[in-house]
């Protein structure tokens, strides 16, 4: 009974300093404390996002090889939680497989997404670089998630005007990535002949990740 509460004991221990792996939530979930939401499940196919991404034997192991911007691959197993940051276990092709992390709060280039998934077959975006996964459809009612949200002429255009906290609005095109960012917009109705488009989120902001938009409830 003192050796298994001891292995037990030596467990929670690796656990806190972070050498033992945990499991991570997918969808939107994220318990490791260093990464960003997770966007990625396994059978996806996704591509480095960013100028490069490092393949490792582990789960913040040794890199084996540093893949470039575009490069795509197919998720087989994760997320996984290490060294408080999200990895997957991922496939190049070609027998290259080894584990990557997909996101980080904290680098040399801000709050990011190391790796991102690959748009739809119709074209509409599941990953867009400034913005986190998009969760509205044309058609759905939304609200302001945020203080405020800008409407704008265009996606990354003039404001007409800004919105209040939960104020609510109709979905009429999108998701659209593109502008400054680049960040996933929506054309909206806020009724009354208040339309143009809004930014849905952020990866980086003043007030850190957010939604600016939301589905109503």
């Amino acid at each position: 009974m003192r050796k298994l509460s001891g292995i037990v004991a030596l467990a929670v221990v690796l656990v806190l300093i972070g050498l033992l792996p945990l499991p991570a939530y997918a969808d939107g979930g994220t318990p490791c404390p260093g990464s960003l939401p997770t966007r990625l499940a396994v059978g996806d196919t996704g591509e480095v996002a960013r100028s490069f991404s490092s393949l490792r034997n582990s789960p913040g192991g040794l890199v084996i090889r540093v893949m470039y911007t575009g490069a795509r691959f197919t998720v087989l197993e994760g997320p996984t939680c290490a060294g408080g940051l999200t990895f997957y276990k991922i496939d190049y092709g070609g027998g290259l497989v080894g584990w990557a992390s997909e996101s980080a709060v904290a680098s040399p280039w801000g709050a990011q997404y190391w790796l991102a998934p690959v748009e739809d077959g119709d074209g509409t975006p599941t990953a867009c670089a400034g913005s986190l996964a998009p969760r509205l459809e044309v058609g759905d009612t939304g609200r302001v998630a945020r203080s405020f949200s800008s409407l704008r002429s265009s996606p990354g255009g003039p404001v007409i005007s800004v919105r209040g906290y939960h104020e609510e609005f109709t979905v009429l095109e999108g998701p659209v990535c593109a502008a400054a960012g680049p960040l996933i917009w929506y054309r909206i109705d806020y009724g009354g002949g208040a339309v143009g488009w809004a930014s849905e989120s952020q990866v980086i902001s003043p007030w850190g990740s957010q939604y600016w938009l939301e589905p109503a409830p």
